[in-house]
C-alpha cells in the first residue's frame, strides 16, 4: 500500500513580543512614522512668532509722534513753517525730542546749531525765546582776551550791553580813547594762573576791523553800562 502525502502549510512564524498590527501606510504603501522632531520644531516656530507678534505690537504702540526737520536749517536761521514735519518713532530713553503739538511754537525759533534734514529736533538745538542774538548783517563777534582790570569784576553778563573802549596805539600821541557800543554774547572763566579772561563782543560790523585789531594788541577794556 502507497504512502498517501498529505500537503500542509508551513507554520505560522511566531509574533515579536511587543509587536502590533502595522500603522497605517501611504499611498505608495510606506508604512508613516510619527515624525516628533518636527512637531516639536514647528511648536517652538508657532511660539517665536507669536513672542514677535507681540513684541511688534508693543513697539508700534510705543510710538510717539515728533518734529523733524523737513528741510536744512542753518546756524542762527529762523524756523519757518515749512521746515518741520512730523513723523512718527519709537520713543526711547534718553533720546530729547520735541512733541508733533508743539509745532506752531516752535516756529519763529532760531537755530542754535546746524539742522540737517531728518534732525529729530531737540530743545537743544534752538536758542532760548529770551536769549539775545546778533544781526550777522548788521553786526560781528569779536573775541578779546581781557587782563585783569580791563573789566569790572562781577558786573559783567552775557547778553548785556557793554561800551567797548579802544586805547590808542600809540600812548604819547595824545590821541583819545575811541568808544564802540556792544554787548556781551559770552564770556569765559577767569584763568587761575594769569587772571585773564575770554570774551566775545557784539559790535557794529563797521567797527570790527577796529576793535579786533586793538584787542590783539591788549588795548580794549570793556566797561558795563546795562543788561539786555
Amino acid at each position: 500500500m502507497a504512502d498517501t502525502v498529505v500537503a500542509t502549510s508551513p507554520p505560522p512564524a511566531p509574533r515579536r513580543r511587543g509587536s502590533g498590527a502595522p500603522g497605517p501606510a501611504t499611498p505608495q504603501g510606506l508604512v508613516t512614522r510619527r515624525r516628533w522632531g518636527r512637531f516639536a520644531a514647528g511648536a517652538t516656530l508657532a511660539l517665536v512668532s507669536g513672542w514677535l507678534f507681540v513684541a511688534l505690537y508693543l513697539s508700534a504702540g510705543a510710538r510717539v509722534q515728533v518734529l523733524v526737520v523737513a528741510d536744512d536749517v542753518g546756524q542762527y536761521q529762523a524756523i519757518e513753517e515749512g521746515d518741520v514735519r512730523v513723523e512718527r518713532v519709537a520713543g526711547g530713553r534718553g533720546v530729547e525730542t520735541i512733541e508733533s503739538g508743539d509745532a506752531d511754537a516752535l516756529v519763529g525759533r532760531v537755530a542754535a546749531s546746524n539742522m540737517p534734514e531728518g534732525t529729530l529736533i531737540a530743545p537743544n538745538m534752538l536758542f532760548a525765546e529770551d536769549e539775545r542774538l546778533y544781526d550777522q548783517l548788521a553786526e560781528a563777534v569779536v573775541g578779546a582776551r581781557l587782563p585783569p582790570g580791563s573789566a569790572p569784576e562781577g558786573a559783567l553778563e552775557t547778553g548785556g550791553d557793554v561800551m567797548v573802549v579802544l586805547q590808542p596805539a600809540d600812548t604819547n600821541s595824545g590821541a583819545p580813547a575811541r568808544e564802540v557800543q556792544g554787548w556781551l554774547l559770552a564770556i569765559g572763566e577767569v584763568d587761575e594762573q594769569t587772571g585773564e579772561r575770554e570774551v566775545s563782543l557784539v559790535v557794529p560790523r563797521a567797527s570790527a576791523a577796529e576793535v579786533g585789531s586793538a584787542a590783539a594788541d591788549g588795548r580794549v577794556v570793556v566797561v558795563a553800562i546795562g543788561g539786555q
